[in-house]
């Protein structure tokens, strides 16, 4: 399997299951048979198509003769994935982009399905130049939502507050590559110990500037790193919000909307696992979540609760509550 076709398999496996991309991917991969290139392509394909959806949904229908509500999930997979290296991989050359696309599209689709692909990419290579985004001066909202591959609530909602110009910044922000940061897990290593072992493996790491367990790296994470517990993918601005709670070993916390789990495990570590956590959630599979990697962490002070927080719960009274909602990951 080729680091394309692990790309076109993982997003049809994440638009049928959804969850967190961040947890799911490290693992596929980690049991895939693709060599660190590989899983470097694959990693930027996956995270690149998910991060440009909507501008490359965009695309295809502007360059498709067949307009549909409800395009086939595997076909406008495949066209994404075309599209994407097309159009923001230069490192990838045109020809290359468009022959390995439709390959697969002949491999796992059907040669009827190749040739529109091949059609589609083909004039949006002759495009490039001029691609038919929609006219910013007629529907601004509408372009740099569309441009900028950002929900379109988001958009207006920023331009309601903040004006185009600083809206615009936060729009080209939002699209930079983001780097991996580890959560480094205290109650089985150190940030020391973990940047000897990620030396092992060969990668590079920084430590973090805004919390004493961040790690940051560029590449893929090892599978046996994440298997054996040492560390929780989790950006510092959610990191930080574990150290504004500042919860104390043996006190009582009650984390709402904790799915699934960052937050919730990372007051268990500054807790040493002393003590005890309500992990509230209106979904079993985000506390199924939570479970997991409770486990996986080496955590057993968690204790799951199914239940709405704008309702009322029977809960014991608590040293500390966390509400986040909306998750500090929005960025807002």
């Amino acid at each position: 399997m080729s680091a394309r076709e692990f790309a076109f398999s993982f997003l049809g496996q994440y638009e049928k299951e959804r969850g967190h991309v961040q947890i799911k991917l490290p693992k596929a991969l980690a049991d895939s048979n693709l060599d660190q290139r590989e899983k470097a392509l694959a990693t930027e394909l996956v995270y690149g198509v998910l991060r440009s959806r909507l501008s490359l949904d965009w695309l295809i229908r502007e360059f498709s003769s067949k307009k549909t509500k409800n395009p086939d999930p595997d076909i406008q997979n495949i066209l994404r994935l075309g599209l994407y290296q097309l159009l923001y991989l230069d490192r990838v050359p045109d020809h290359a982009a468009v022959d390995t696309t439709v390959k697969i599209a002949k491999t796992h689709l059907h040669p009827s399905v190749a040739k529109f692909v091949n059609a589609i990419l083909r004039s949006a290579g002759r495009a490039k130049g001029k691609l038919p985004w929609p006219d910013r001066d007629k529907n601004e909202a509408l372009f740099l939502s569309v441009f900028y591959s950002h929900p379109r609530w988001l958009v207006d909602f920023w331009l309601f507050e903040l004006g185009v110009n600083t809206t615009e910044a936060l729009l080209v922000s939002g699209n930079e590559r983001p780097r991996v940061t580890l959560r480094v897990n205290t109650l089985k290593t150190s940030r020391k110990k973990l940047v000897e072992v990620l030396e092992g493996y060969d990668i590079h790491s920084e430590v973090g500037q805004l919390c004493p367990e961040s790690v940051i790296i560029k590449s893929f994470i090892p599978g046996s790193i994440l298997d054996e517990g040492l560390v929780y993918v989790q950006n510092e601005a959610s990191i930080a919000v574990g150290h504004i709670v500042e919860p104390s070993a043996g006190q009582t916390v009650i984390d709402l909307c904790a799915g699934p789990g960052g937050k919730t495990t990372h007051l268990a570590q500054l807790m040493e696992n002393k003590g005890k956590i309500f992990a509230v959630d209106v979904s079993a599979d985000r506390l199924s979540l939570i479970d997991q990697n409770s486990r996986r962490l080496g955590i057993d002070i968690i204790e799951l609760i199914k239940g709405d927080a704008t309702e009322k719960l029977s809960l014991e009274v608590a040293d500390n509550v966390l509400v986040d909602a909306p998750c500090t990951g929005l960025g807002v």
